[in-house]
């Protein structure tokens, strides 16, 4: 049962033709058998969409889609990207609260043919008795125990009385049978690169001190389990048996015999070993410090020592956080240097952001099989082949944080807050998510960190607020049927206390003839997270030029379909049941409300730091940045597609103070992070908005530039800088006052707002008018500028002059 890792087999859970899950009757005959229907009753038709209770909206906080209706006909030519971002343990740190539903001795109600969960969608027949899934059309007779009669309009009477029928969105208590082990304690378990680049940057204080202040918030902290080796050419292990005075480092050199020393005082319960694990964090920034980095081994024995961690930690599973700052290149999982610099914006460029080694890629799906996640921090001192150990945690749901040319005094902030966050935010262990459709149409492609198990199973060892999927449906037939495309993703997981739970998302989409229609429903904000993710995945594949083709086309093809609709003659209306609708006006090229942004977006992203051309973007940086947008929440990806900068030096008094104001609340740009501090006024991403005398804040969701004019007021400088001038001041030595003043207290409230709306800690670059690297590096965020690379050289007015010449073609 091991091998399962927490998951019931993939045929107990799923696909026709296989065994029911333990306990329920066994698998029905397949349609069109006799035995089925009876009462004049068809087996199996999709509900209409007259018949389905649509008053349920799908829930936003953990599901949103591209469109809110479907077109009827694959050949609409609309191209409009149909996709779908789950965010399953979204606002699970805020103390959101999903109802939760438990179906006592009757079991789990579910499709007898596809599995599907009894949903708000499903449609009730033969007054009650059975009920029509939406996701097959099959029909269901209804366990004794959970029948109830309906009414004239077809619903159920105690339907204000179940959750499971009045929400999207649900938590299934699941019975043993879903259960492959018994629920095993979270696991925190720390491998930290001591090797001389590793102790030079000196973040070993930074993690050690972050990981001391979080022992108390630690989920379950009563009853987890933690454990720590370091390694540099060799593993270090530490004995951290409950009762003994200090602990005791065991040093191991053979690499490739590698054995454990006291297997079973490597990982210990934090409550037993709570004082001897506490010192060895205290000692650790003393032996591996600054200091000693001259003496210190060169090379790094990574790959060992996630041998190591493998078997200290691979009978229960849990969260691993890997600390390296160099390539591994002493024992097994070395890596070679690959970075080359005259490879950047050639067709060869693509081959540094492959991660194809075979070694990684295989201890990757080991991790994932043993239910570890593992949390990967690249505290660099040069290149660190992001390429390849992010696979280490792309595979394993966990994610990569990245500090190029780690150094404690900028970036001990940025490390500590981000590991606090890994450490201490809710988590789902052993989880396991599918995501099923209504025939007709099935899921094509999936975007976030996970490994595929089975051909439709996301493998999750940890799911947690961050954790973020994509997906894309495609049609499977070239007419829909039935009155709507359903989606209901499943999270199959246990909580950090030992239940096991599913959280039941669903969405209904309405099926539309009308391209009209169809448009009028888009979300561009959520079309752009799905057609960037597609974009990541082009880019690995073929090489960012094809990527950057291939969002303009998107594009170019979204709008130029519409258009053709909209200007088409009489002889082929838009409605394809209707009566011809007469003809638009003219045939100038307008873009649908709906899809006003689209031209901006899609031209941003090509310009921004994932996908950009030239040769000033490091293969590390892109990797993360690719990275990040594969994982990107739909609100974090419209602000890293088109950043937002804001106006500092005239902002209104109440910017940087918590907002009292709805009608500020209701605009997306009104208000960011937890306490709904108020945001100053924004400007349009162009050079020529940057006045001498201002200064303004950019941000994307994952950095901060805050840009100051030679001729900025002395005294908001000084107020902010605490220097009187940024005239002669050194590269990179400006750094924001946290208070002492009105300004800096809300310019720091901001910016940590701004954070905390975003799905990692944001540094603060400052950019001093006339600094031309920093200016330089800038310029890639103003997006409505000419940017300086081959193909990325025009400004939003010809980009958009472009556009609507190639629609009207």
């Amino acid at each position: 049962g091991m091998s399962m890792g927490g998951a019931p087999p993939p045929g107990a859970y799923g696909a026709p033709g296989q065994p029911a899950m333990p306990g329920q009757p066994g698998q029905p005959g397949m349609p069109g058998q006799p035995g089925m229907g009876g009462q004049g009753v068809q087996p199996t038709e999709l509900p209409r969409l007259e018949d389905m209770d649509l008053s349920v909206e799908m829930n936003p906080k953990y599901m949103q889609t591209s469109v809110g209706k479907i077109p009827q006909q694959q050949t609409d030519g609309s191209k409009v990207p149909i996709g779908c971002v789950l965010t399953p343990m979204n606002g699970d740190e805020m103390g959101w609260r999903v109802p939760v539903v438990n179906f006592g001795t009757y079991g789990i109600v579910r499709c007898k043919r596809c599995r599907a969960y009894i949903n708000p969608y499903v449609v009730w027949v033969d007054n009650g008795r059975r009920w029509r899934c939406n996701l097959c059309g099959l029909l269901n007779e209804v366990p004794t125990a959970y029948f109830c009669h309906v009414d004239a309009n077809g619903r159920r009477k105690d339907r204000e009385d179940r959750a499971e029928l009045m929400n999207s969105t649900v938590e299934i208590a699941a019975p043993g049978e879903y259960m492959v082990r018994p629920p095993q304690p979270p696991v925190f378990f720390f491998c930290l690169d001591v090797s001389q680049n590793a102790l030079n940057g000196g973040y070993v204080k930074v993690a050690t001190e972050a990981i001391l202040a979080s022992l108390d918030s630690l989920p379950e902290s009563n009853r987890c389990q933690v454990g720590l080796i370091t390694f540099d050419t060799s593993v270090h292990f530490y004995n951290l048996r409950a009762g003994l005075m200090a602990p005791q480092m065991l040093c191991v050199s053979d690499l490739d015999n590698l054995f454990l020393p006291l297997p079973e005082d490597l990982l210990v319960d934090l409550s037993d070993s709570r004082e001897v694990f506490e010192a060895l964090l205290t000692e650790l920034p003393n032996m591996f410090s600054p200091e000693r980095a001259s003496t210190a081994p060169l090379e790094s024995a990574l790959g060992p020592a996630l041998i190591a961690c493998e078997r200290v930690m691979g009978h229960v599973g849990g969260k691993l956080c890997v600390f390296t700052s160099t390539l591994p290149t002493a024992g097994e999982g070395k890596l070679a240097y690959r970075e080359n610099a005259t490879m950047y914006g050639t067709e060869q460029e693509v081959s540094l952001l492959r991660g194809e080694d075979k070694w990684i890629r295989d201890r990757a799906v080991e991790l994932s099989r043993m239910q570890i996640c593992l949390e990967l921090f690249l505290v660099s001192s040069g290149y660190s082949d992001a390429a390849n150990l992010s696979q280490l945690a792309s595979n394993t749901a966990g994610r990569t944080y990245f500090y190029p040319q780690f150094h404690h005094e900028r970036d001990a902030e940025k490390l500590g807050t981000e590991l606090t966050h890994v450490l201490t935010k809710p988590v789902a262990l052993e989880a396991v998510m599918r995501i099923r459709c209504t025939r007709g149409m099935r899921i094509s492609s999936f975007h976030g960190n996970h490994h595929m198990r089975a051909n439709d199973l996301m493998a999750l060892p940890n799911c947690g607020p961050d954790s973020c999927f994509a997906v894309n449906l495609t049609y499977d037939d070239p007419v829909l049927a039935g009155g709507a495309i359903c989606i209901q993703a499943a999270l199959l997981y246990t909580t950090t206390g030992g239940e096991r739970r599913i959280r039941v998302m669903n969405a209904a989409l309405p099926i539309s003839a009308s391209l009209t229609d169809v448009v009028d429903t888009v979300n561009v904000d959520t079309a752009i997270n799905v057609l960037a993710k597609q974009a990541v995945s082009v880019a690995l594949r073929a090489g960012l030029d094809t990527a950057r083709q291939r969002l303009h086309g998107a594009c170019l093809d979204i709008l130029r379909g519409v258009h053709a609709r909209a200007t088409a003659r009489p002889a082929a209306p838009m409605s394809y049941g209707g009566a011809p609708q007469a003809p638009a006006p003219s045939p100038a090229a307008t873009i649908p409300e709906s899809l006003q942004l689209l031209p901006l977006y899609t031209m941003a992203l090509q310009k921004g730091v994932a996908f950009r051309g030239g040769n000033s973007v490091g293969s590390d940086e892109r990797v993360f940045n690719l990275n990040l947008l594969a994982n990107m929440k739909v609100e974090n990806s419209r602000r890293y597609a088109y950043p937002r900068m804001f106006s500092v030096h005239d902002m209104a008094p109440e910017a940087g103070l918590p907002n009292a104001d709805p009608a500020v609340a209701a605009d997306p740009n009104g208000v960011a992070g937890v306490n709904n501090i108020r945001l100053p006024g924004l400007v349009s991403l162009s050079r020529e908005r940057l006045a001498s005398t201002g200064i303004y804040l950019l941000e994307n969701s994952v950095e901060m530039y805050l840009w100051v004019g030679a001729q900025a007021d002395a005294g908001i400088v000084q107020a902010l800088f605490g220097v009187g001038s940024i005239q002669g001041a050194a590269a990179g030595s400006l750094k924001l006052q946290r208070s002492g003043n009105d300004v800096a207290t809300r310019l720091n409230d901001i910016c940590r707002a701004l954070s905390e709306s975003s799905q990692i800690k944001m540094q603060i670059w400052v950019v001093p008018e006339g600094d031309p690297a920093m200016e330089a590096r800038l310029s890639f965020f103003l997006v409505e500028d000419r940017a300086a690379f081959n193909g990325g050289a025009y400004t939003y007015a010809e980009y958009m002059q472009h556009v609507k010449q190639s629609m009207a073609r």
